[in-house]
């Protein structure tokens, strides 16, 4: 039934498949690949290396189909809200920012990709993994990689990009969109598996509003705050004592925190489940080549072997985005019990199809 049921919706929503936005400033193509290549394409070994440049210089095939796609859908007229163009073209310009297509080859002004092959061939040669001379080799052959393959693949994207930025409009809505009305339906019955209609949705969101309020009011009668409720969420906004300081230090103290805070339900899971990850969590900052674009929090998956961990990412470019009234908030929902639990085990579950594994 669960397979009958993908199909349905993947035949529903058919007709908007280029409705998504290929580029965007959460989880758009251009952070994508360096994020996969960063975080999850591990060098142990020779043959990782040499993956990895393999990759590198593929890479204007895999992003260049990405980059039709958009020019595609602009014809058509679908393309983000003009805001969103400002944050993707930031972080493609920052990926091909740096050595080797500016600054010195000395490790001190390497560009992103470069830093992270960089440090993982240093890793295989401190190891002995690799030899002295195939550590130089190998990290030639991927700054050669990167100037030739990477850079003007992604120096062609911004050029379409900052085309399309010229005709952007700021309308966000879906209803900007052909057959918008359609598009946002369909988009409704797959995210709540109801029928319940935009408007009534809408008005549940307006119910819970009110109530959450209202518990809002009893907390600043409780706290003794004197004030309005806007006046209480200027204060909640404003007042340091709710934010760490915007110093490398406040922002691994805050770090320091979150890891704390999901130690303390990971402990006390057993009381609470009886079905536990195998795989691990780890916390970190969203990478600088993406933190002013991505979200305030988000999760990434562990391998399926358990080898590489699950990733909690906390957006720390801007510590007065991220109060510490909702730091646990934010561990526990991205982290444990959360979308760890969710997907971890998940894809650890044995006798069930892959659809069932890895499509949440």
């Amino acid at each position: 039934r669960l397979a009958e049921y993908e199909l349905q919706r993947s035949e529903q929503n058919e007709p908007f498949r280029d409705h998504s936005y290929t580029f965007n400033q959460m989880f758009g193509v251009q952070s994508s690949i360096p994020a996969f290549l960063i975080n999850q394409h591990k060098v142990t070994g020779l043959a990782d290396a040499e993956a990895y440049i393999a990759r590198l210089n593929a890479l204007p095939a895999y992003l260049g189909g990405h980059v039709e796609n958009a020019r595609r859908a602009a014809e058509n007229g679908i393309q983000p809200p003009a805001f969103v163009y400002d944050y993707v073209l930031s972080d493609a310009r920052g990926l091909i920012t740096g050595y080797p297509f500016s600054g010195k080859d000395d490790g001190s002004e390497d560009s992103p990709l470069m830093s992270d092959i960089r440090g993982k061939i240093t890793a295989l040669a401190s190891n002995s993994t690799i030899t002295p001379e195939q550590a130089a080799d190998l990290t030639q052959r991927a700054a050669d990689a990167l100037k030739s393959a990477v850079g003007p693949a992604y120096q062609a994207a911004i050029e379409e990009l900052a085309r399309q930025q010229l005709n952007a409009t700021a309308d966000d809505g879906a209803w900007k969109l052909p057959d918008g009305a359609a598009y946002y339906e369909t988009r409704l019955k797959a995210m709540t598996t109801t029928d319940l209609t935009a408007e009534q949705i809408h008005q549940i969101g307006l119910d819970e509003v009110a109530r959450i309020q209202g518990e809002m009011a009893a907390i600043m009668q409780q706290v003794g705050f004197e004030g309005d409720l806007q006046d209480f969420f200027q204060f909640m906004r404003t007042d340091p004592r709710f934010y760490k300081p915007e110093t490398p230090e406040g922002r691994e103290e805050y770090l320091a925190e979150a890891r704390a805070a999901i130690a303390r339900m990971e402990a006390d899971l057993p009381n609470l489940f009886n079905t536990f990850p195998k795989a691990g969590l780890i916390v970190q900052a969203v990478e600088p080549f993406r933190e002013k674009s991505a979200g305030k929090a988000f999760y990434n998956r562990p391998a399926p072997d358990g080898s590489r961990p699950g990733i909690y990412y906390a957006n720390l470019y801007r510590m007065a985005d991220m109060p510490t009234y909702q730091l646990e908030a934010l561990a526990f929902h991205e982290g444990i019990p959360g979308h760890h639990m969710q997907i971890a085990i998940a894809q650890e579950l044995e006798g069930i199809p892959s659809f069932r594994k890895y499509g949440g």
